[in-house]
This record gives structure tokens, sequence and C-alpha cells, in this order.
């Protein structure tokens, strides 16, 4: 099955060997193993969704790894999964006293108490609204609770997917990765957006125009990642070294995820 998909592939994008470029045999790897054979994540789509998605991931694999630029390919594709991976990962986590698996619940402003009110922010976010919009009209929660779940389980495996491939690239720093913090940035970020549109307090700070700055200050890690530099987290710092959060940035490298 993967020798017609790379075949098809490869033809698709004039690579005759792909199977020796840097990164493509781990893409392979990952992408079964956090999709096609996950039975959490896909157990509750259809045969096809689920070859479909994984022919679109070898896709993507195939095109970063074929780039002039790998790292920064991969990048490029990195940051929007990963943004959106965060987007929906703080909708979906339960408030206490139920365990918070991802483990952020709790900093960073990062509360759990969104999931509840789905349908509320799916009629004033217009990014949610947006996603909406390409289903039936809302009646209930789980009208809203349905399709988030799904789309988030398609962030988490192609994120993950994209996270292996940094390996390959030499893009990973194992002592103090940057992923576990640029995904908490972005969580917060994506956490700070929905409790505005709700009218709620951000729990970044008790000051308005404090937590807007540092709302904003979390988001410029997506472009510490695009400016190219070696190391993300340390160049995201050194640009927001005069603002202070209650748990410093630098430190979510071992978080649960």
């Amino acid at each position: 099955m993967l020798g017609k998909l790379v075949g098809a592939i490869r033809t698709a994008i004039g690579v005759r060997q792909l199977n020796k470029l840097p990164g493509f045999r781990i893409g392979c790897v990952a992408i079964d193993k956090y999709w096609t054979s996950n039975h959490e994540v896909v157990k509750d789509f259809s045969k096809n969704m689920v070859h479909d998605r994984a022919l679109h991931m070898y896709k993507m694999v195939a095109n970063i790894v074929a780039s002039p630029d790998p790292r920064m390919a991969n990048r490029q594709q990195f940051v929007d999964w990963v943004a959106e991976y965060a987007r929906y990962q703080v909708l979906i986590i339960e408030p206490p006293p139920a365990i918070d698996a991802i483990g952020l619940r709790g900093i960073y402003g990062i509360t759990g108490l969104l999931r509840s009110r789905l349908v509320e922010i799916a009629q004033k976010n217009d990014t949610i609204r947006e996603f909406m919009h390409g289903f039936p009209p809302i009646q209930t929660w789980d009208d809203v609770w349905n399709p988030i779940l799904m789309r988030y389980r398609i962030c988490y495996a192609t994120s993950q997917v994209l996270h292996t491939l940094r390996v390959d690239l030499d893009d990973f720093n194992k002592p103090r990765d940057w992923f576990r913090p640029f995904f908490a940035a972005m969580c917060a970020f994506s956490q700070h957006t929905f409790d505005d549109c709700l009218g709620l307090p951000s729990q970044l700070d008790p000051d308005p125009v404090t937590a807007g700055i540092k709302s904003l200050a979390l988001s410029g890690f997506y472009q510490a990642v695009m400016s190219g530099a070696r190391y993300p987290d340390l160049q995201w710092i050194k640009n927001n070294e005069d603002i202070k959060y209650e748990r410093p940035l630098e430190l979510v490298y071992h978080y649960d995820s």
C-alpha cells in the first residue's frame, strides 16, 4: 500500500529517489503512528477519510523533504498546524476536577472553562463561526462539539507528524526543545482570544491592557519560529524580556502532552 502511494507521490512531485531524502521515512512512520494506526484518533472517521487524509499527509511530507530548504518548509507548515491545534485544544480541555492530560490548565490563563460555552463561541468568534458554517445549523452543544473534536484530532496528528520530521531535519533541540513552549504560547493566545469574545476577564493579568500585551507577546512566538532563528524559544525570550508571566515560558519544556 505504502509503496503504491510513494510511487504516485514521487510521480506527482517529480522526485525519483523520495525514500532517500532525509525525513521522508520517519515522516511515513509518524503518519502511521499518529494517524492511520492510531485508533483513538481515527475511530470516528470513515475509512475513506482516513485514507484521504493519510494521502494528504504523505504529499505534504514529500513536498517538504524535496524542497530547497526542508527545515523552513517544515516550519511553514508546522506553525499553522500547531496554531490551529492549540485553538481547538483550549476548547476541549475539561474543567477541574477532571484530569488535564495536556498539563496546561491553570497556567497562562488556560482555564478549561471554554468547553461548556462552545455554542456561544461558535456564534461570537469569527474563526469558529466560519469553521462551523461548513456544517448544518447549530441546534445543540453536540453540533459544535463533534466537528471541533474531529478537527482537533486531525490537527493533533498532523502537528505530531511535522514535529517528528524536525528530528531528521536538524531542527530539534533535545535538551530544551521549543515545541512545547510554542504550543503553550499558542494555547494561551487562543484562550485570551476566546475569553475576549465572550466578554470574560483575561486570566493572563488583572489589568486588561497588560493582559492584551501579554497575549500579543505570546502570539509573537509564531514570528520567532518563522524568523528562521535556530532556537525560536531563545529568540522569543530575548524579544520579551520586559514581560513577566506567572511562570516563565522558557520553563515550559516538560509538561505532559
